[in-house]
């Protein structure tokens, strides 16, 4: 029994993400015949157990009156490189009827294929971590920072975070009077400061 009536070959694509992880199925023309939704999916921030338990619940979700059998192949994009998690998915894969696990990859090189479809190019990302890569035929051929963010990731979220906190500690350091600075250069330590602490 297939899900209105959708026959042919399907792919399937996932997004483990550390908030959440997000299941597509599609037909080989772009129609998109199953989705769902569920807790985070990236063994690194949540170990993989819970991963590997997050992926399940999506994949069996969005694969609900498909025909398993007719998958023909699937990608996992996920932050980071965990080898480990390629069998525990093909598992998974198996467990619901699908020939062969997914293909995993970081999310540089399924940032990049999703703005572009040509093989050799750059990808700029800065969200709440960030990194530069150079694409040679659909693969990594460099990469800059990506370190994460207890190292590195210079101008993610997280980065612009700690930068402001870090003003603030230095504003409380030198003793300056926190809610009388003005100075534009200056304007993020009150803010955060008044944010955080309050009548502190």
């Amino acid at each position: 029994m297939t899900k209105s009536g959708v026959g042919g070959a399907l792919v399937i694509g996932v997004d483990a993400g550390a908030t959440s992880t997000r299941v597509a199925v599609h037909t080989l023309d772009g129609t998109r015949v199953g989705y769902a939704r569920a807790g985070a999916g990236n063994p690194t921030a949540h170990g993989m157990v819970k991963a590997v338990a997050a992926v399940e619940e999506a994949l069996s979700a969005a694969l609900a009156g498909l025909d398993s059998g007719r998958v023909v192949a699937s990608l996992a994009g996920v932050a980071g490189h965990v080898p480990e998690l390629t069998p525990e998915l093909a598992k998974v894969w198996a467990d619901h009827g699908v020939a062969e696990g997914p293909r995993c990859e970081g999310d540089l090189l399924i940032g990049y294929v999703a703005g572009s479809a040509e093989p050799d190019g750059a990808l700029l990302l800065s969200g709440t971590g960030a990194a530069a890569a150079r694409i040679a035929d659909f693969r990594l051929d460099a990469v800059a920072d990506a370190l994460g963010w207890l190292l590195a990731d210079a101008g993610s979220g997280f980065w612009i975070g700690r930068a402001a906190a870090m003003a603030v500690v230095d504003a409380f350091d030198r003793g300056l009077p926190v809610t009388a600075l003005d100075d534009p250069a200056e304007r993020l330590v009150p803010l955060v400061a008044r944010d955080f602490l309050g009548a502190e």
